[in-house]
């Protein structure tokens, strides 16, 4: 993320509750879109079982960014480097 106040940029998952164990919200939101893609092309080329493996995990991966997005917004948001408040998005890194 970047701050808009000093244009500081650091990782939303400085908030996240567990050490080392979850990620930034966007990370979530971009994997879950490739891999839903990813099914949809396999849609498109009638492959059997993958295009629907693809889309169980997409979709998983996708329930996962408001989990991690409220993570993010519940225990800060700040900037570490001049302490104002950032918003978060779904999308942020």
């Amino acid at each position: 993320m970047k701050c808009k106040a000093c244009g500081h940029i650091y990782s939303a998952d400085l908030y996240q509750p567990a050490p080392g164990g979850s990620s930034a919200p966007g990370v979530h939101f971009i994997f879950g879109i490739v891999l839903l893609v990813g099914s949809g092309l396999l849609f498109h080329f009638q492959v059997d079982i993958w295009r629907w493996v693809l889309l169980g995990v997409g979709v998983y991966v996708l329930i996962q960014v408001p989990v991690a997005w409220s993570d993010c917004r519940r225990n800060g948001g700040y900037c570490p480097e001049c302490k104002t408040t950032n918003t978060v998005y779904p999308w942020s890194l």
